[in-house]
């Protein structure tokens, strides 16, 4: 990353509103240079307050985020998601109830409609 991280950016950082790859060069960046660090953590310090925060890199709290999308649900139904993937979406739909309900209405419709096939 050529240029420094700006102000929306940061602050889309910070509540995780940046796309994955997007997310790659801005943490590295963040890393690297000591002026967007310290711009990150303001920026983070305005949003959670002076208090102390906690951050996990437990698979629950990482992946909390990673909802479930119409292709994810398809490719859970076919069976065609690799072990590592599953093993990311299980993590996220043990704690998130929406995606779950999502899978779930999602796998019954498709029983539904391959007897209705037959």
């Amino acid at each position: 990353m050529g240029t420094h991280v700006t102000g929306t950016q940061l602050r889309r950082f910070v509540v995780g509103g940046l796309e994955d790859d997007e997310l790659a060069v801005n943490a590295r960046h963040v890393a690297d240079c000591a002026g967007c660090h310290k711009a990150f953590v303001e920026e983070l310090r305005r949003r959670v307050g002076a208090g102390p925060f906690t951050f996990s890199l437990e698979p629950d709290f990482v992946f909390r985020h990673d909802h479930l999308k119409y292709e994810d649900l398809v490719s859970i139904a076919d069976e065609t998601v690799d072990q590592e993937l599953k093993e990311v979406w299980d993590m996220h739909l043990k704690i998130c109830e929406g995606c779950r309900e999502d899978l779930t209405s999602f796998l019954a419709f498709r029983r539904l409609e391959n007897e209705s096939a037959r």
